[in-house]
């Protein structure tokens, strides 16, 4: 029974293909005695309705059911509403939008079995060693986050296209595609299990399928690891990307945490942020560039790695902008050091404790701008210098790349400023 201390009136009811009757007493008793139900056609069609209780179908898109409640509820403020949703509400499904909309307490969720612990059930593989991704209502770009060598995945389709989408992007990403498996209607009668090839005809699938991956990595130049510093082949940039070293300990010193927010400032080709945005699936970043070609790449760097619905991107100069944005718990300066000023006037945006900034700078002149911060400031001061092997006719030798000076400061701590 649901907590007593508590008033809920919002009730999110998970259903399997045993529909009603599948269901447990409490949930019986819960549309039972429900003003409002909500629900796909398919689950209102097998309930009784009473000639007080309303049924309302899944709008489109279905955020909009969310000022339908809100509305109604003003005007019947004792009502209650049922929301039938599939397998698990809140494993991928919509217990996580209504969270974000009404108050925790108003809400009550009694789970089914997920899509995915039936699908991991029918193959045998133990649920805990796969990764489950939703591709309903996202972009196919998002696999890029999960795309690993041996790992098995499990993926919540969008429709019945969604199989060969993700055939394709398998092997444009250097993966095998033979090893692809559909589960269609599970629990219920008609439920399928088969390979997929591209030879199957899209009429012949199922809207509501979930795919399943064993990730077998043919071409290894094509590699995402998930670790800070992808090469810099991978990227599209205009041949001033930070290099793969050197981003690696930019994000070092920045400490990115879930739910944080990156500025990152004269932000390139946007490396820098998109690397933190794979390794920390819970954050977001926003990208302030002024260039256009630079925005353009930056757009298309961050679909190529699935971080595009995370990351915002402005076309700017940090002055015009920064009392516009939202607040950021991290910033990275990779570029636009122009003076002191502007420098002490983007520090002001970070919070007041556990706030960091790293700046890194590899002209004479912001490299100055950074040395004055440092003794005005504290913080950490560094020189990265790296050397890469070359050839010198028949011989080797190392070749430089332009030195980078570092800059960390932190909002919440001086010892960790002291160098």
């Amino acid at each position: 029974m649901h907590n007593h201390l508590h008033n809920p009136w919002l009730f999110v009811l998970g259903m399997t293909g045993g529909g009603i009757k599948a269901l447990s007493e409490e949930a019986k008793n819960i549309i039972a005695n429900a003003d409002v139900i909500i629900g796909p056609q398919r689950y209102l069609m097998s309930i009784s309705l009473k000639e007080t209780q309303k049924s309302w179908t899944y709008p489109t898109p279905f955020i909009t059911i969310i000022e339908q409640i809100k509305e109604y509820k003003k005007c019947n403020p004792e009502n209650t509403f049922v929301i039938l949703a599939t397998g698990d509400p809140m494993h991928f499904g919509i217990g996580s939008t209504l969270i974000k909309y009404f108050k925790v307490e108003d809400i009550y969720v009694i789970p089914q079995l997920s899509a995915f612990t039936l699908a991991a059930s029918r193959l045998l593989w133990p649920l805990a060693e796969c990764v489950c991704v939703s591709l309903h209502g996202r972009d196919i770009e998002t696999l890029s986050l999960h795309l690993l060598p041996n790992q098995k995945m499990l993926i919540l389709s969008h429709n019945k296209h969604t199989p060969h989408d993700v055939y394709k992007f398998l092997q444009a990403r250097g993966y095998s595609n033979n090893a692809i498996t559909i589960l269609e209607y599970m629990g219920y009668e008609n439920e399928r299990v088969y390979s997929y090839h591209e030879s199957i005809s899209v009429d012949d699938i199922a809207d509501f399928n979930v795919i399943a991956i064993e990730c077998h990595l043919l071409d290894t130049d094509k590699y995402l690891p998930p670790l800070s510093g992808i090469a810099s082949h991978h990227w599209r940039h205009d041949g001033k990307i930070t290099r793969q070293e050197v981003r690696a300990m930019a994000l070092a010193q920045l400490e990115p945490q879930p739910r944080m927010l990156l500025w990152d400032v004269g932000a390139g080709a946007g490396s820098v942020a998109i690397d933190v945005l794979r390794i920390v699936k819970d954050m977001r970043a926003i990208c302030i560039e002024k260039n256009k070609d630079n925005v353009q790449n930056i757009l298309h760097n961050a679909r190529y790695f699935g971080c595009h619905n995370r990351l915002e991107v402005k076309k700017a100069h940090i002055m015009d902008v920064c009392d516009t944005l939202e607040k950021p718990d991290i910033i990275f300066v990779g570029g636009g050091i122009d003076s002191v000023e502007n420098m002490e006037r983007i520090i002001c945006f970070l919070p007041a404790q556990k706030g960091r900034i790293v700046a890194h700078a590899v002209t004479i002149q912001s490299e100055h701008i950074l040395m004055q911060l440092f003794l005005k400031r504290g913080g950490k001061l560094k020189k990265i210098q790296l050397s890469h092997s070359d050839t010198i006719g028949n011989f080797s030798a190392f070749r430089p790349a332009m030195t980078v000076t570092q800059w960390c400061f932190s909002t919440c701590s001086t010892q960790e400023n002291m160098s």
